[in-house]
């Protein structure tokens, strides 16, 4: 037997079953809107982020081009005999600002950003649902949250994890709260 009821109060399996399913419905209906919760912070905080990356990376593209594009007009006006290092430089930086903005599009930041707008999005109509379970007080032979569970599943798999500072930062902001 398992922790569910070893307690030695029950007096026979059906009676032990039935305590472990009630154990069960109640670790759902508790766990099942927290964890909701909790994703859909950090899924809002990594689409923040995302979005501060893909910001960062146009600001730099433009920074490090005007950059180049300085250095370029300089071998045109500076005498390459008092700076031999000029052309080089200016051909070098743009190497750089080529395989930077290469980089900074294979990101895909926006579109990793949207994907975790839509999921939670997704989280935020589950959690509505999950509320509107809990208040209803349906029972049924099945219990009503382990769909919801398995459509939390199913949302999970649909996009990208965020990463684990996302979840720091969402779990810090729901304790502030």
């Amino acid at each position: 037997m398992d922790d569910c009821a070893d307690n030695g109060l029950t007096s026979s399996p059906k009676d032990y079953d039935l305590q472990c399913e009630a154990q069960d419905e109640e670790l759902l209906e508790s766990y099942l809107p927290r964890i909701v919760d909790i994703t859909r912070r950090s899924r809002i905080e990594a689409e923040r982020r995302l979005l501060e990356d893909e910001n960062l990376a146009r600001h730099a593209n433009v920074y490090y081009a005007c950059l180049t594009t300085i250095l370029t007009l300089l071998t045109l006006v500076v005498d390459a005999s008092r700076a031999p290092f000029l052309p080089f430089l200016s051909t070098a930086s743009a190497i750089v600002l080529t395989m930077a903005i290469i980089y900074a599009t294979s990101q895909n930041y926006r579109l990793q950003a949207d994907r975790m707008k839509g999921c939670y999005t997704d989280l935020q109509e589950l959690r509505i649902e999950i509320s509107r379970i809990l208040e209803l007080d349906e029972r049924a032979d099945e219990h009503p949250l382990t769909k919801c569970a398995e459509r939390y599943v199913s949302i999970m798999r649909a996009t990208d994890n965020h990463l684990y500072k996302d979840y720091l930062i969402a779990v810090n902001a729901k304790r502030k709260e």
